[in-house]
């Protein structure tokens, strides 16, 4: 019996074989843009269509059919925006790359070392990922076609916490996406994010998605092409109290304490992960003696959450209290215990 084959619709046109860079996976494909290992990278899905695709041997005197298929992989996930990556942090991931996989033992043992030494020194360059569109990731969103609607990818202003405050989107960037998506489109999108921005100068996407729910003048977007938008409206913190938080172009949420509602704590030993505000019971506790639990100065680690305020949220989030804290948050480096009544 013939071997059953995988038929891929490749969405760009390609005249050698070399041209496709598609990798295998487990359930599908992977298509990327380019062969650096930094490249976007989409993944296929399986989809069924009514008409059937007949694979035919020809011989020199008859031909005869192999096999019939109905279901192909397509590549029909959105393209999201990009996050550049800085200089240092290519370099550094793709020498680790290249000594993994090409390079012999004691080559891959020398730069453990240098890496562990690294490590220890400055920390790991931030590495964005360069995966298009993922329905896990709560940054993300649920997978919406973009069939009839596909603007020009936007590409994202990432900041560090120390870096100064973007005060607008590049203009060209703006000209082009406007030139680029339907007038009416366009106008939607620019409405709903000063919507967006009004309720909160400091959003994650998972906040935007809830907010795009509630909104009544989609006039046909979807969230999928909205996504793509965010970057003309908004900065993005790499590092930092609010990583992987959008911030309002020109706002600086370092001014101001009662931004501490919107810093983003992770407890990965407990699997959680939220913003101060998404918590009722902090916030009532620090409303029971704010100057004890928020600090009045930003600090670069901690933002303007205290030390006591640290302890009370891992008090809150741990039924056995506030033991060992250093091995409970990554992200919090200072393990002295307050006592709570």
């Amino acid at each position: 019996m013939p071997n059953h084959i995988d038929l891929i619709l490749y969405p760009f046109p390609a005249k050698n074989k070399e041209d496709l860079v598609l990798f295998r996976l487990d359930d599908g494909y992977e298509m990327r843009f380019t062969h650096d290992v930094f490249s976007k990278r989409v993944a296929s899905s399986r989809s069924v269509h009514l008409r059937n695709y007949i694979e035919i041997e020809i011989g020199e005197s008859e031909a005869r059919i192999l096999n019939e298929y109905k279901e192909l992989h397509e590549f029909n996930a959105p393209c999201d925006f990009y996050i550049p990556q800085e200089d240092s942090a290519r370099t550094f991931y793709k020498d680790l790359h290249s000594t993994l996989v090409h390079n012999d033992l004691e080559a891959v043992v020398s730069m453990a070392s240098s890496v562990e030494a690294m490590a220890k020194r400055e920390g790991f360059p931030v590495f964005n990922a360069a995966l298009a569109t993922t329905t896990s990731h709560f940054e993300n969103y649920s997978r919406a076609s973009a069939k009839n609607d596909s603007p020009q990818i936007v590409p994202a202003v990432q900041i560090r916490i120390e870096d100064d405050i973007p005060a607008s989107c590049d203009k060209t960037v703006y000209e082009i996406a406007k030139l680029d998506a339907k007038e009416d489109i366009f106008e939607v999108q620019n409405m709903f994010y000063k919507y967006a921005f009004g309720k909160s100068p400091i959003l994650r996407f998972k906040t935007v998605v809830e907010l795009y729910e509630e909104y009544p003048f989609k006039n046909g977007i979807v969230l999928a092409s909205l996504k793509k938008y965010i970057a003309l409206h908004a900065y993005f913190f790499v590092s930092g109290p609010w990583r992987k938080c959008w911030v309002r172009f020109g706002y600086d949420p370092k001014l101001d304490c009662e931004n501490y509602k919107h810093q983003v704590i992770e407890m990965r030993s407990k699997r959680a992960n939220f913003q101060i505000f998404q918590k009722p019971e902090i916030e009532h506790e620090v409303s029971k003696n704010r100057e004890w639990y928020v600090l009045k100065e930003f600090d670069k680690m901690d933002g303007f959450i205290s030390k006591p305020l640290k302890n009370f949220i891992i008090y809150s989030i741990d039924e056995q209290g506030a033991i060992d804290i250093d091995n409970k948050i990554e992200d919090i480096h200072d393990s002295d215990v307050e006592l709570f009544d």
